[in-house]
């Protein structure tokens, strides 16, 4: 400032050491944003590059601290990027091959944004289910973890959950299995109506899903609780009809990949 140079330039440079913790203000503007977020990618990068990697216990040049600046800034500054991006842009830097590192990264990323959510006061089943469908994005990881915490009170998004841990466990116990549903074999009323019912509410999850309205997304899939609970009331999934059991079980694996769209809910634990 002292030196004539415009706001911008030298208020980034005042505001690219912010955060110092997890409690302190990130930069305010977003040029201060993107050095500040630079600079300590471009730290925890060099220092996994050369082997310097945090552990239980020990962390003497501070690469925790470091991590947790960097998604503190990209969640204060609602920025939408790609971990894996970025931190390709900054290890190919230091090295050509760097698939091992960006793995190791890749944990430890996991662990500093389950700090921060911790901090925020999350509880872990909805951090476990939020994180399971990813958090390469951080913003919508965390969009993801706060809907389900939003929702995990609500009594037909709990029963959905317990029946989707269901779906799994029948999917799981029925092994490997290829092909497209087949719709004219939906012989029973109940599963016909699952069935609709999943085709009606698709769209609408799908677009919750695109402008990252999570909450809805999981209200539009508890509403099918009813014709879940039905489904299971009235139709016997391992059918002895090879042909009729497969068909029903592609058609719980529509359903496992609609539920799992937000996160593995089945990780939903129900209080009381």
């Amino acid at each position: 400032r002292a030196e004539g140079y415009p706001e911008s330039v030298w208020r980034a440079v005042y505001e690219h050491y912010q955060p110092k913790s997890t409690n302190s203000p990130s930069p305010g503007t977003r040029a201060g944003a993107l050095l500040a977020l630079t600079d300590r990618l471009d730290t925890v990068c060099g220092c996994f590059s050369i082997g310097l990697i945090p552990t239980g216990s020990g962390d003497p040049l501070a690469v925790r601290r470091q991590g947790n600046g960097i998604l503190k800034i990209i969640l204060d500054q609602r920025m939408r990027v790609s971990l894996r991006r970025l931190m390709d842009l900054s290890l190919k830097t230091y090295m050509t091959d760097w698939d091992d590192i960006a793995l190791e990264l890749h944990k430890f990323f996991e662990g500093r944004l389950r700090f921060l959510l911790e901090e925020m006061g999350y509880s872990y089943d909805c951090m476990n289910a939020g994180l399971s469908a990813g958090f390469d994005d951080p913003l919508d990881a965390v969009e993801r973890v706060r809907a389900l915490q939003d929702m995990r009170k609500a009594d037909d998004f709990v029963a959905l959950a317990s029946s989707f841990k269901r779906i799994q466990n029948i999917l799981n116990q029925a092994g490997s299995f290829d092909g497209e549903l087949n719709a004219s074999m939906l012989s029973e009323s109940a599963e016909r109506a699952l069935w609709e019912n999943y085709l009606r509410i698709l769209p609408e999850v799908q677009s919750a899903v695109r402008q990252h309205d999570y909450v809805r997304a999981l209200r539009v899939m508890a509403s099918m609780r009813q014709s879940v609970d039905r489904f299971f009331n009235e139709v016997l999934v391992m059918a002895e009809d090879q042909a009729m059991k497969r068909n029903r079980l592609l058609l719980l694996r529509e359903l496992a990949r609609l539920f799992s769209a937000v996160g593995d809910i089945s990780e939903i634990v129900r209080e009381g």
